[in-house]
């Protein structure tokens, strides 16, 4: 298990380093303005696509966790809640 938050961690410090990176050359290059303007847009959308796909694998990871969490836990609010009722009309 302490692998697979390793990896998270290593990719997400993957992507922030070449974003950085990326930017930091463009900002440094001798280009005129317009040009670096239209490198980083364009940069831009492609790290827009990447964040997109690592959340869409996120989810993929995490739903059937969150899904199970929520049917083992929701009979027991449902019960809570319930218990909660009773008391209240018991006191009335």
């Amino acid at each position: 298990m302490a692998g697979k938050q390793g990896d998270g961690s290593f990719l997400m410090g993957f992507i922030v380093g070449g974003v950085v990176g990326v930017v930091a050359g463009l900002l440094l290059a001798p280009k005129p303005g317009s040009e670096t303007r239209a490198d980083l847009a364009d940069y831009g959308e492609v790290v827009r696509e990447r964040a997109e796909e690592v959340a869409a694998q996120v989810r993929d990871r995490v739903g059937p966790a969150v899904e199970s969490v929520r049917d083992a836990v929701g009979p027991v609010i449902e019960q809570m809640s319930g218990a909660g009722a009773k008391d209240d009309a018991s006191r009335n």
